[in-house]
């Protein structure tokens, strides 16, 4: 892992960095799929005004953007990186199998690098399940099942950025990714990409 100031610099790179490449993918989308746009957003706005986000009520969306891109990231970086992906070793398993099956049958199932992989993928496929209630209620169904696709792939990335950059570089590229996503809601709501 890196020292605390270049994980703080790559936080700031990969917070960056995931909010353009999700900037230019929405500015691309909606340029390619003007129709398929127009419809997710709609749909869009239709469900963020029942949950309170209207072009009426800047100061609320504002407070929500900024507790969704300042709290959000570091809460959900510790729980699904840290607490899920990390707990599951036999150590933690002991806790809630019995003693003699946790050590064998959590070791067996984590065993090398496969192991490894195998559990950063089900802690993402968890993150992105998470995810999907919210996800599935504000896009349309084909829209939705490649974001909650794309959530398992990015929580395996966030989970490998924890493991070689540190956690402030994947709360720093989370940042980027809510980011990116208060900026489609928030557009969805003034249509500001459009003028």
């Amino acid at each position: 892992q890196l020292s605390l100031r270049a994980q703080l610099l790559a936080a700031v790179a990969l917070g960056g960095a995931t909010l353009v490449g999700a900037a230019l993918a929405i500015l691309l989308f909606e340029h390619f799929f003007a129709s398929e746009w127009s419809h997710a957003t709609r749909q869009v706005r239709r469900e963020a005004l029942i949950y309170g986000f209207s072009r009426s009520d800047e100061q609320g969306v504002a407070l929500f953007g900024a507790w969704f891109c300042a709290v959000n990231p570091l809460l959900e970086e510790l729980f699904w990186r840290i607490f899920l992906a990390h707990g599951f070793d036999h150590r933690a398993a002991s806790h809630f199998l019995p003693a003699n099956a946790a050590p064998r049958a959590i070791q067996k199932w984590t065993r090398g690098t496969r192991g490894t992989a195998a559990l950063w993928v089900a802690a993402s496929a968890f993150y992105a399940s998470y995810h999907a209630n919210v996800v599935f209620v504000f896009l349309p169904l084909p829209a939705a099942a490649a974001a909650v696709a794309g959530l398992v792939g990015y929580g395996v990335l966030l989970q490998l950025l924890v493991s070689r950059v540190g956690l402030v570089g994947a709360v720093g590229a989370h940042v980027g990714a809510d980011a990116a996503v208060i900026l489609g809601l928030t557009d969805a709501i003034w249509e500001y990409l459009r003028r």
